[in-house]
């Protein structure tokens, strides 16, 4: 294998660069060095070219946290009820938005009763990105808490809103109510 071997200034060891066994089609590359050197936590990153530059690497980072709270109680008995709206403007359309909400309510009496917790991006006229269905059939009340954990993509750099709701699922006869804890929305920009 070919190097370059370095001699430190004072002669106390050696600095080398090596040559990989092979490249990917026994290419001949050549890698051009920055004309200045970076700034503090930059990292060296490449053109696909060979022209190398110091630039900040942002991707996997949460740029942003938007968050919302309320415990007012709403019913629901066939009609998809808002619960909480946040809105984030993505600093990049690369950008993924990771949303969180705690969501509980509960079932009133009845056989066949299920709360439905729900995710809209935009308002619950909007897209519907998550849904899930917790509870039980039961003569008492079901009390349904549920996490929701879903990461959107929206494709963009405009200010984009999402919403909770909750609605009882399609075979029930009675209604759910949000039971009046405390309902968290979170959303977080995760750059690309």
């Amino acid at each position: 294998m070919s190097s370059i071997k370095l001699t430190a200034d004072s002669g106390g060891g050696t600095v080398e660069l090596k040559a990989p066994a092979t490249t990917t089609s026994n290419a001949a590359l050549q890698f051009k060095l920055p004309v200045a050197d970076g700034t503090s936590g930059q990292a060296l990153t490449t053109n696909a070219s060979g022209q190398l530059a110091f630039a900040t690497v942002a991707g996997g980072k949460v740029l942003q946290v938007v968050s919302t709270s309320g415990n007012a109680t709403v019913t629901a008995s066939g009609t998809n009820l808002q619960l909480l709206t946040a809105s984030i403007t993505p600093a990049a359309a690369t950008s993924k938005i990771l949303c969180l909400a705690t969501l509980s309510c509960q079932g009133v009496p009845s056989s066949n009763v299920y709360g439905v917790h729900k995710l809209f991006r935009g308002s619950i006229s909007g897209t519907e990105i998550f849904n899930t269905t917790a509870g039980q059939n039961s003569s008492f009340y079901n009390y349904m808490n549920i996490v929701i954990t879903f990461m959107d993509s929206p494709n963009t750099t405009s200010a984009t809103s999402y919403t909770t709701a909750i609605n009882r699922n399609s075979g029930g006869t009675s209604t759910v109510s949000s039971d009046g804890t405390t309902y968290t929305l979170i959303l977080m920009e995760i750059g690309a």
